[in-house]
């Protein structure tokens, strides 16, 4: 038996859901694990640690989902607008941007806001956390990528100690405590990038990041600061992952995926993943191949084989789970524990769950307003719990 993945989706209906994937070496299969309504509005961002899930949404809360026990474990509430991006660093702290500029940090262990800094004097679209934990970075609609602190008062550990080196000059510059200065929260290092980005990230070994304006990727260098190639692709930009420290997977506004050479700026592979345009893509790695799972607007969630060292263009699909459409994902590796297996002889799994016949009494209807015997057949297909029917009123003559 392979490893289990869990898959985490956030969803426009306000509601987060999760499934267990059993990686087998002749197919996989996919359970219904979980659904989480605690937001009165569309989820807007997902990130996952070992033991929590956090959403955020528009109607301004961070919830928190404790997947050890199973619960709900609280909301955070911060924030003051719709939470736009959520990280974990490890399993001890969440880092939070939102609409009203603000970064903060908190604490795993009490939920506790250590920090609260004004990141931006618009909305904090998109952060990294460096690798090494002692930088972020943030990016907002104030047209500034900003770098933001060392964690060295969080924390409790020093850049200079870091297995990731962060570069002489920017260690000389703009590491340390003068990146960000969390006794006043003053940002030490601000860059002017003239437009909107919309999403920032780290490589993989944490000497390059990305940041990604309308249909274009920029790609620095840490040591040196400086641009050193840009991927234009042929439409908006909605997510990226790094696949390796160099392979950068680009999805946006069109149905297709593109692996992209950040060095050399070749698109290595690009296939057709859905109907519509892809929303979210993620990643993780089974045994010796890496998995590329991707969401789209057309409700469905992918997860394709990837061999990077010879990439194609035809790409088996080993997992297909038909759900609403999702905004973002999050993968949790878990436990083999739990496990609800069955044999499933194709490949492509699609999941759905179709209501045949509403059934009701002859005295007491739903909000449909028609009596029994004028009652239609109603074939809907959503997801579980997302169906809820109450009796709200009583006919007393058919129309």
């Amino acid at each position: 038996m392979g490893p289990v993945i869990e898959l985490i989706a956030g969803s426009y209906e306000q509601i987060a859901f999760g499934y267990r994937v059993s990686t087998g070496e002749e197919e996989w299969t996919a359970t219904a694990d979980f659904t989480h309504h605690a937001h009165t509005a569309s989820v807007s961002a997902v990130a996952t640690s070992e033991r929590y899930i956090a959403t955020g949404s528009r109607d301004e809360t961070i919830q928190i989902y404790d997947m050890k026990k199973r619960v709900e474990h609280g909301a955070l509430l911060h924030h003051d607008g719709t939470i736009s991006c959520l990280e974990f660093y490890g399993s001890s702290h969440l880092l939070s941007g939102g609409q009203d500029g603000l970064l903060c940090v908190w604490s795993t262990r009490n939920w506790e806001c250590l920090k609260s800094i004004r990141a931006h004097k618009g909305q904090v679209t998109s952060l990294s956390v460096h690798p090494s934990g002692k930088l972020a970075l943030t990016v907002g609609t104030d047209k500034t990528l900003r770098f933001a602190f060392c964690f060295e008062y969080i924390f409790g550990s020093c850049c200079r100690c870091s297995k990731h080196s962060l570069g002489t000059k920017l260690t000389d510059g703009f590491c340390g405590c003068r990146t960000w200065n969390l006794i006043d929260g003053r940002s030490a290092f601000i860059k002017n990038i003239k437009q909107n980005a919309v999403i920032v990230k780290w490589s993989p070994e944490g000497d390059k990041y990305v940041v990604v304006i309308g249909d274009k990727v920029d790609v620095y260098d840490l040591e040196t600061a400086t641009l050193t190639s840009t991927i234009i692709n042929p439409k908006r930009i909605s997510s990226i992952k790094f696949l390796t420290n160099s392979i950068l997977a680009i999805a946006g506004d069109d149905e297709t995926v593109r692996l992209c050479d950040i060095n050399t700026q070749k698109v290595l592979c690009e296939f057709e993943a859905h109907e519509t345009r892809v929303k979210s893509v993620d990643s993780f790695t089974v045994d010796d191949f890496c998995v590329l799972v991707t969401a789209s607007n057309d409700g469905f969630i992918k997860m394709w084989k990837l061999n990077l060292e010879v990439c194609t263009t035809c790409l088996p699909v080993y997992l297909s789970l038909r759900c609403v459409p999702p905004v973002y994902l999050s993968l949790r590796c878990v436990p083999p524990v739990y496990l609800s297996l069955r044999c499933v002889p194709p490949v492509y799994l699609s999941l759905r769950c179709v209501l045949p016949v509403l059934e009701v009494c002859t005295t007491c209807l739903p909000v449909l307003g028609v009596c029994s015997t004028c009652l239609p057949v109603l074939e809907v297909c959503v997801p579980p719990v997302y169906l809820s029917l109450r009796c709200v009123y009583h006919l007393s003559t058919c129309p």
